[in-house]
């Protein structure tokens, strides 16, 4: 399954489109989203990543569709390097 075949919400698209720009920039990203079935809010640990497949929650372990589920509130956490030397 490709990304372009997925019916995305635009809340997935912005992210997506985000995420893309900020690696460009050189940040490491993580995709957050919220189970749509507990409400705990979830984070992948892969960076740098857009995940299709879905998230399976780490509190109630149910597949939330993080790319075309609304209530999922996809978004992502940016980490920039460097800091203070």
């Amino acid at each position: 399954m490709k990304l372009s075949d997925l019916n995305l919400t635009p809340r997935a698209k912005s992210t997506i489109q985000q995420m893309d720009e900020a690696i460009v920039k050189g940040a490491t990203v993580h995709m957050k989203w919220t189970c749509v079935y507990c409400g705990a809010r979830q984070t992948f640990e892969e960076p740098n990543a857009v995940h299709i497949q879905g998230g399976r929650c780490e509190e109630c372990n149910k597949v939330t569709d993080v790319l075309q589920d609304e209530r999922a509130d996809t978004n992502f956490l940016a980490i920039w390097g460097g800091g203070r030397k």
